[in-house]
């Protein structure tokens, strides 16, 4: 943070989330994503890929919620980001995505599920059965 900020800069921010509760407000200075430009990426190559199948994968970003991993259908050359949300990542509390993960890393994952209309790959990095 201390790089691309400034104690006492102003910037913009938008309201991301509310706890009342809690006594928290969450603040993003990104633009807010409304699906952006770009086509969702064709899934259709990750319909039939079993759950009990490995795919090999590398971890494109980190959320706070999971990471982002980038893979490639089996016998083809499509590639998509899929997530795999944080409870996904292994057995077990995870409290932090980056304490477990990081940008680059080669990671193994399953395909859970795939919504080909919205777009989006749901991943596992645990066995099936855990």
């Amino acid at each position: 943070v201390a790089d691309e900020l400034e104690v006492g800069q102003e910037v913009q921010v938008r309201v991301v989330s509310v706890d009342v509760d809690a006594g928290k407000l969450s603040l993003s200075m990104k633009e807010e994503w409304s699906g952006g430009d770009r086509e969702p990426a064709d899934l259709s190559p990750f319909e039939g890929v079993e759950p009990d199948q490995w795919l090999s994968g590398k971890v494109a970003r980190i959320a706070s919620f999971g990471a982002f991993v980038t893979v490639t259908a089996p016998d083809s050359d499509a590639e998509a980001d899929g997530l795999v949300h944080i409870t996904q990542i292994r057995d077990g509390y995870v409290e932090n995505v980056a304490d477990e993960l990081e940008v680059g890393q080669e990671v193994q994952v399953r395909v859970v599920s795939v919504d080909v209309d919205a777009g989006k790959l749901s991943l596992s990095m645990k066995e099936e059965w855990s």
